[in-house]
This record gives C-alpha cells, sequence and structure tokens, in this order.
C-alpha cells in the first residue's frame, strides 16, 4: 500500500468534499465486494482455519497477532501451518517458504511467520490451503484474507486500534476502510483491540473483545542515537514505537509499504547514519528485505503482541474449533511441534544466485522504477485509480474468460461510439487500406474494441498466462535460430507491437528464462502507473526502463550486461526517422536499430495472436537479417526499415488485434486518402 492520502483522515471542508466526490466509486468497490461473496462457493477445508484480519488498508498488527496466536495453541494443536498471500513478493504460488526464498520472492510477512512454523504462500488461498493439508496440517492460521470469501472461516479475529472509529466507513478510495466496520464485526467470533479503542462505544456489546498489547524491544531502541528507516503501511506507528521506548531519532526515513530497498539506498542510510553518529534501525519486516550485502550495522526492533487476557483468548479460539467438529487437536502421544529458528537471521540466496523456480534469474537486488515523480497527483487521479483498482477487483472476480468475455463485450458495443478514437482508428485504415470498403473497416474497428477490452479485463490474470503451466494459455512458437541463440544466451533486441495481449510476451521471456529489460511508456496517472509497475514486478523482469533519454543509456548498459533488450517498436516518435509502415511514411523510433547496431546484436521480431477468448500463440521470428555497412545513418535507416516491414506483416495478418488508435502516420497525409477513399466509395 502506498502512504495514506491525505483526504482519508483529515477533518476539513476540502477533504469532506474530495471524500464526497469519490463515494461513487465506493459505492462501486463496496458493491463489487459484496457480489464477490454471494458470487463465491468457499472451500471448506479439513483443517481448521483461523483467520486474522483488519477491516482498513494498511497495518495493524495482523503477522504478529498470528504469531501470538500461534504460541497460545502450540502447546494443545496439531500441525499448525500459516497461510499468506505473500503480499510483495513476486511468485504466485503455492509455495512452501524456505530459507532460501528471498523477500522479493514471497514477501515479507512469510519469512517472518516461516520462522514459527509451516507456511505457504499462495495468490489463491485455496491452493494453499490444499497444499497445507497434503502436509498434515491440522490447523491454519490465515494471515490476512478476512475479506476474502474463498475459504470458510472457523474462527475470524478482527483486528482493530485507536484509528478504526467509523463504523459505517468510509469505504476505499474516499476512506481507508475496505469494508464498512460494523459489518466486518458481525462476522467475527472475537476483536482483538491493539492499544487503546473506543470501539464498544461505536458498535455496542455483544461481540467477544480482547485487548492485546504492543511489547517493543526497549532495549534495543535506547542503545545510541537512531537513524530510524521503514517501508511500512503505517511508518509513524514505528518511530512513535521507537519514541516510547525512549529512543533518540535524530532522522527518520520513509519508504512506500513492501518497497524493495537496493544497495544504493543502503548506502545512503549508512552514510547519514555516520554523519549523525547514529545506529541504523528497522522493523523485522523490513529488514527482511534488506539486500544481504546491506544488513551488516542495521539493527531491528523486536514487537510482539501480547493479550491482556491470553486465557479468555484461547477459550474463545479453541471453543470454536471443537464446534467446528474438525479434529485439529495434539494427540497425548505427539511432539510439540518442532520448527527451524526465524528467517530473519538466516541467509537468502546471494546475489547471482537463483531464487527457487527462476532457473537462474535472480533479480532480487533489482528495484522497481518508482511512479512518474514530475505529475502532481490530483483528485482526479485518484478517481481514475480507484475506478482502475474497482474494475481489476470486478475482473478478479470474474474469473479470466468471463471477464475477458465480458469487458470485450463490452468495449465492443461501447467503443465505436466514442467517435473521436473510433474515427481515428478508422481513418488509418482508409489511409494504408484504400481498397477497403467501408462496412469491413467498420467491422475491424469494432475487433480492434474488444480485443482492448478484453486485454485490460486479463490485466488482474496475467499470472495465469505462463507458457510452462500444466493448462497453459499461451502457446509459444520458435524458430530455431531464435531458438539456438536464446540457450546461448547472447544478449539480443526483440521488438514486438500492440498485438493481442502485448502483456504476455514478457511474460514468455520471463518464463523462458531469457534475461532481459524492458522498455516501457509510463502510464500519465502516477497512481496508476505504479499500480501497473508492481503487476508487471510481481511476474515478469523487475528491470522496467522507462523511455526517455535516461532510458536509452539504461537500455544500453543492460546489453553490455550481456541481457536482452525488450521493446514495443510501433509507436509514434515525433524525433524519429520516416520510415514506410504498411507502404505509408510514418515518424519512426530508431532506438531498436540504433542499440542493435551499435552492440552488434541481432534484432528479433515477434508477435502474439489472440485465438479465441484468453488464449494466446506466441511467435518468436528468424532475426531480421542485416549486413551492416559501416555507414551508421544508412544502417539505422535500413534496419527500421526492415524493422516496419515485420511489424507490417504482423498487423496484415491479424487487422482487428492492433491497436490502431495511435497518431502513426501524419495527420496531413491521413486526411489526403481519406478524402480520397470517400470519393472512390461515391
Amino acid at each position: 500500500m502506498m502512504h495514506e492520502p491525505w483526504f482519508w483522515r483529515e477533518d476539513s471542508m476540502t477533504a469532506g468534499a474530495v471524500r464526497g466526490a469519490l463515494a461513487p466509486v465506493s459505492w462501486a468497490y463496496e458493491q463489487a465486494q459484496s457480489l464477490r461473496w454471494r458470487m463465491t462457493s468457499p472451500y471448506c477445508s479439513d483443517a481448521a482455519i483461523i483467520c486474522i484480519g483488519n477491516a482498513t488498508l494498511g497495518g495493524v498488527g495482523k503477522t504478529p497477532t498470528a504469531l501470538a496466536v500461534h504460541a497460545l495453541l502450540a502447546p494443545i494443536a496439531g500441525p499448525i501451518y500459516f497461510l499468506s498471500r505473500g503480499h510483495g513478493g513476486r511468485e504466485a504460488g503455492p509455495i512452501l517458504v524456505s530459507d532460501t526464498h528471498a523477500a522479493i520472492d514471497v514477501g515479507d510477512e512469510p519469512l517472518l511467520l516461516a520462522g514459527a512454523a509451516p507456511t505457504y504462500i499462495a495468490r489463491r488461498r485455496v491452493a494453499g490451503a490444499q497444499e497445507a493439508e497434503k502436509n498434515g496440517a491440522s490447523v491454519i492460521i490465515m494471515d490476512d484474507g478476512y475479506q476474502n470469501p474463498t475459504i470458510k472461516k472457523d474462527v475470524s479475529l478482527l483486528l482493530v486500534d485507536d484509528r478504526d472509529t467509523a463504523p459505517e466507513g468510509p469505504i476505499f478510495p474516499a476512506g481507508p476502510y475496505r469494508e464498512k466496520l460494523i459489518a466486518a464485526a458481525q462476522r467475527a467470533d472475537a476483536i482483538c483491540q491493539i492499544g487503546h479503542s473506543s470501539l464498544e462505544d461505536i458498535i455496542g456489546p455483544g461481540i467477544s473483545r480482547i485487548s492485546a498489547n504492543v511489547a517493543i524491544g526497549a532495549e534495543m531502541a535506547k542503545s545510541r542515537p537512531l537513524v530510524a528507516f521503514c517501508g511500512i503501511g503505517r511508518p509513524e506507528k514505528f518511530f512513535h514505537s521507537l519514541l516510547e521506548a525512549g529512543g533518540d531519532i535524530a532522522a527518520r526515513v520513509a519508504f512506500p509499504d513492501h518497497h524493495a530497498y537496493t544497495v544504493r539506498e543502503l548506502e545512503d542510510l549508512h552514510a547519514l547514519a555516520i554523519r549523525h553518529n547514529a545506529q541504523l534501525i528497522t522493523t523485522e519486516k523490513d529488514f527482511v528485505r534488506l539486500p544481504i550485502e546491506s544488513r551488516a550495522n542495521v539493527k531491528t526492533l523486536p514487537i510482539r503482541i501480547t493479550f491482556s487476557e491470553s486465557d479468555k483468548m484461547r477459550d474463545i479460539i479453541t471453543a470454536r474449533l471443537d464446534a467446528s467438529g474438525k479434529n485439529w487437536r495434539r494427540d497425548k502421544s505427539d511432539k510439540i511441534q518442532d520448527h527451524h529458528a526465524p528467517l530473519i537471521a538466516k541467509t537468502a540466496p546471494a546475489r547471482g544466485q537463483a531464487a527457487p523456480g527462476r532457473d537462474g534469474l535472480d533479480q532480487s537486488n533489482v528495484a522497481l522504477p518508482q511512479r512518474r515523480s514530475n505529475r502532481k497527483v490530483t483528485p482526479g487521479h485518484w478517481v481514475e485509480y480507484a475506478l482502475t483498482r474497482t474494475a481489476f477487483a470486478l475482473f478478479k472476480v470474474l474469473g479470466v474468460e468471463r471477464a475477458s468475455a465480458l469487458a470485450g463485450g463490452f468495449t465492443r458495443f461501447v467503443g465505436p461510439l466514442i467517435r473521436p478514437v473510433s474515427k481515428r482508428a478508422e481513418d488509418n485504415m482508409r489511409h494504408v487500406f484504400p481498397d477497403w470498403s467501408e462496412e469491413k473497416i467498420k467491422a475491424t474497428v469494432r475487433d480492434v474494441w474488444e480485443n482492448l477490452g478484453r486485454t485490460a479485463a486479463e490485466y488482474p490474470h496475467l499470472s495465469k498466462f505462463n507458457p510452462l503451466a500444466e493448462e497453459s494459455r499461451v502457446t509459444v512458437h520458435v524458430s530455431n535460430a531464435a531458438e539456438i541463440r536464446r540457450l546461448q544466451g547472447d544478449p539480443s533486441v526483440l521488438i514486438s507491437g500492440h498485438f493481442a495481449n502485448w502483456e504476455v510476451m514478457p511474460l514468455v521471456l520471463h518464463a523462458e528464462g531469457i534475461d532481459y529489460a524492458v522498455i516501457y511508456r509510463p502510464v500519465n496517472n502516477p497512481l496508476v502507473d505504479e499500480l501497473i509497475i508492481k503487476l508487471r514486478g510481481d511476474i515478469m523482469s523487475r528491470r522496467m526502463i522507462p523511455k526517455g533519454y535516461d532510458g536509452a543509456r539504461d537500455a544500453m548498459d543492460q546489453l553490455k550486461a550481456g541481457r536482452c533488450v525488450a521493446m514495443l517498436a510501433d509507436q509514434k516518435l515525433n524525433s524519429g526517422v520516416s520510415i514506410p509502415l504498411l507502404g505509408k511514411p510514418a515518424m519512426t523510433p530508431s532506438a531498436a536499430a540504433r542499440l542493435a547496431i551499435r552492440f552488434g546484436v541481432p534484432v528479433i521480431p515477434s508477435s502474439i495472436v489472440r485465438r479465441k477468448g484468453a488464449r494466446f500463440d506466441v511467435y518468436m521470428r528468424e532475426p531480421i537479417e542485416f549486413t551492416p555497412s559501416g555507414h551508421t545513418g544508412k544502417d539505422v535507416q535500413t534496419l527500421t526499415i526492415k524493422i516496419n516491414e515485420a511489424i507490417g506483416r504482423e498487423i496484415e495478418a491479424n487487422p482487428g488485434q492492433w491497436l490502431w488508435f495511435h497518431r502513426r502516420w501524419p495527420k496531413q497525409d491521413v486526411a489526403e486518402s481519406v478524402a480520397a477513399h470517400r470519393r472512390k466509395q461515391t
């Protein structure tokens, strides 16, 4: 989660106006959640399920509470497993966390949980629960998932703190609540009040309440002046805890939640500590996300949850588990579950060592690009971001096929009514295909809109397009020459265009074990840009290069390091070169040709074809045949012509699956062709 927007908590007319403007989006978000609950038939596990969650976005203390519940049950329960979504990690799971994993793989909370009991991470929590069952779990403790209806919970514990004061919301994006607090409380078997809370005055009696206290390692905080840093949902809680423990904070640095630290950032933090003659200190969650070589001289602040009435909490949980009828208790003849020491003290994979399942591609030290900082975040951006999150949540509920079909059908009908955009696509077709009839042009535009809608709905399901999965939705066709070069590991320039779902190509490269960086164009909305960067970084290469001057230098560095560079080469660039595309001059970026010529690497075209619904064929073509003449300017033009020819062939093969909405050809040239086309039609 990013830092909270200012209007969530502020009590002012301006903040109230922004919340009011976002209220319709919040209503839509709430309805999408309600629809998901109604449409989902929960999985009933053979293991006893305990869910620990909260009603708000951000941290309340779920992970330390899960550890505290484990400590209560360990003497009396059979094998206990933790189940986490693995937020912040790139693996979809289900995966059993081990000491060979890094936070970049499975997230930070699972590494902490795995120090106490076996821990599975799984985006699909049902799959994770089933794996835990196969391994003999009697009890599964879910860290988060309170709003997830896919698993039937036997015990639901709702965590609240001093900021949970609004029983009716406001719901995201107008406020910090995932759902109405009063609705969340009605599903709870007990409410755990962390710190001070006036919840009884808000919700009323009738629900069991247990107070919990935060125990802090005070001795660590008092060691010397501190430079405190963290990347958690509420950084101010960490800084306040240090002050409460008597710490002397010389400087504080806050990063985004689940931030992937780089070596350079830790070097800067160490330099800051030296200037203040201070000790670096962070949270245990942050510590497991630090690069291995940068952990020296960084201390952690131990934070534990203790229940004021431990016996009462244990009685509430055991009564509910006994009522479930499940065989969760440990037989007297069984030994108490033993597990390895905390992973925080262990060593993650060293630099260059592959994370499990990645076939030699370790990117644990690769930081995702930051969202666009040169654009001010406006209320309009927040509305657009909230709508995007709401749409993604709905698409996730529907499943990939239904979401793709529904969105494609909607845009196929509504898209052509958006005349400025549709007219641009129609005019582009009239320009390059003068013999096409108006009926064919209109039909192709409808196909383009449908493909765009499907692509948008498939974003939350990108992890399902792994070509190596047992029931893969992607079939890869690789030419012999491209296959040999891939196996040899030589660097190449990989080009493609906005064909079908263009996000599938990087997934294929990553799954096939190709070490690559991808050049991308940042989204205009900084919040949506950050969302998409995070989504991509979880399932494909984290080496993403924003377009621009700095991006060109970065691309050269990647080729120097022996990696491939992938890019979409079908967009207009005003400062490019005039090269025919589909037989008509178009201002074309020459970056692919310049990189290939400078480093003497091949250019390998590729394309994606949508077969039926959300299934694809991916084609890795033969490298473009090209022999340099030694004259750079001429060579760049010649190779760029060949690149455009390759892209043009793919467009002609499947015109309804290419994104025709760009102003790809000069406006005046298109206008003249349109006029000629209309004269011909009449």
